[in-house]
Order: C-alpha cells, then sequence, then structure tokens
C-alpha cells in the first residue's frame, strides 16, 4: 500500500527516499547504510518488534480505557523507521495500515475518493529512539479509539489539533516536550496517491506546555511561526529548551 509510495517515489521529491516493503503481511524495514544507498540489512527484528509494542499497547487500552473489542485489522497497524539522508538530516516515523483499504473488494476501489481512513501519520525527530516509535504507536492507537466512537464527543485527529501527552515525549524527567501539535508542513510530504483512493499526511511535532498555552491563546499557526526558524518546527528535538 502506502509503503510502495516511499519505495518508489523519487528522493528529490520525497525528500527522504526511505526503503520498505511488506512480508507475509507485516512491515519489514530496509535500513541504508550510510551515503553509498546500498542495502544494508532487511531486519524482521525491527518490524516485529513494532508490530508487537502495537498489539501490547492496545491490549493495554483494554485495562486503561476499558476497550472491550480490538478491531482484528489493529494489530496490522504499525510504525516504519526512515533513516538520515543528505537531503534529510532528521529521523522520520511513518504510520502504516490508516490507509489500507481494510474492508473494501479492490474491484471496488475509487481513486478519487480517500482510502481507508484517508490518513497517514509522520513524526519527523532530531534523534533516533524507541521512545519516537512508541510516541507515534500511542497517537495512532488513540486515532483509532477517537474514530471507533470510543470517547464520547471525540473526533478524529486533524489538522491543526493540540494533544497533550502528558508525560516527557522522551520518559526522561528532565525532558521539556510535554504535547504535540499536528500540522501539514511543506516542508514534508503531504499526501499521495494510491490505486484505493487518496491519502493525506499529517505531521506531529512537539511543544512544551507553555507553547502549549501560547497556541491555545494565539493559534496553532502562530506558534508554528516562532519554532520554525529556530529549526523548532516540523522535526522534534526533545532535549531543546521551551521558546516561550
Amino acid at each position: 500500500m502506502f509503503q510502495d509510495y516511499f519505495r518508489s517515489i523519487s528522493s528529490d521529491k520525497l525528500r527522504q527516499p526511505g526503503l520498505t516493503r511488506q512480508v507475509r503481511g507485516r512491515p519489514w524495514t530496509w535500513r541504508k547504510s550510510g551515503g553509498s544507498g546500498k542495502r544494508k540489512s532487511i531486519q524482521p527484528s525491527s518490524a516485529e518488534s513494532n508490530a508487537a509494542s502495537l498489539r501490547f499497547r492496545l491490549s493495554c487500552l483494554r485495562k486503561r480505557f476499558g476497550v472491550k473489542e480490538i478491531d482484528p485489522t489493529w494489530p496490522f497497524y504499525g510504525v516504519f523507521e526512515f533513516a538520515p539522508t543528505p537531503q534529510r538530516p532528521f529521523w522520520l516515523y511513518v504510520t502504516s495500515g490508516h490507509s489500507n483499504p481494510w474492508h473494501e473488494e479492490s474491484d471496488g476501489h475509487d481513486p478519487a475518493s480517500q482510502s481507508g481512513a484517508g490518513i497517514e501519520f509522520i513524526f519527523a525527530s532530531a534523534e533516533r529512539g524507541d521512545w519516537a516509535t512508541q510516541c507515534l504507536q500511542n497517537l495512532l492507537a488513540f486515532d483509532l479509539l477517537l474514530d471507533v466512537g470510543h470517547f464520547p464527543g471525540g473526533q478524529p485527529l486533524t489538522e491543526g489539533d493540540r494533544i497533550p501527552i502528558r508525560s516527557p515525549i522522551n520518559g526522561k524527567e528532565n525532558c521539556l516536550i510535554r504535547n504535540v501539535i499536528l500540522s501539514r508542513p511543506a516542508s514534508l510530504p503531504t499526501g499521495f496517491q494510491l490505486p484505493s483512493g487518496q491519502v493525506d499526511l499529517l505531521t506531529f511535532t512537539g511543544i512544551t506546555d507553555s507553547e502549549l498555552a501560547f497556541a491555545k491563546e494565539n493559534g496553532t499557526e502562530a506558534l508554528i511561526d516562532r519554532l520554525q526558524p529556530l529549526g523548532f518546527f516540523p522535526v522534534t528535538d526533545p532535549h531543546r529548551r521551551s521558546i516561550t
């Protein structure tokens, strides 16, 4: 599905030529070694741990949020990791599964409509870490629960949303990044087309508590206008200071 887009699209158009593939219905990751562009390895361990982690977190949602039924497709959602490139000097994490047309037959696809939920999420990080994968998995799981109406009155995540995480994004006490905003930065891909329909790409960016308060008062775009010149948007740096 969307992985083919990331694998086949040109690096100058995407700004990050990651390589991914599906193996037996599960996401595996090709990691590129240095600037040679040669395949270093295809590692089931990373993708398996991603998928297993998401399954584990969904089981935790049963206990924490009282989720009684897990959609049989949810364990096959995951997060792909793309290493930095000369064109993109940061780590990129992208969800998988949201844009899959799980309940549609291939002969019923309409390219003019949305594919699946019509969305995948991106998280750009200044450093590599399991925390980045886990953060994006948690946000994906949250959106899945919003989509099925688990939170009364809640709506699926969309551009401009501000989401409190209520804990340090990387799990370290001295980290000030405790929230994320959801946007469509021009410097990252904003969508793509699949045979099954259109897909939007929205990006999470980490912010501090005081920045969240500023965004609530002045708007998310006003905060982005302050973050971007300093290099704090759209890439999340868990070690940065607060700007407000």
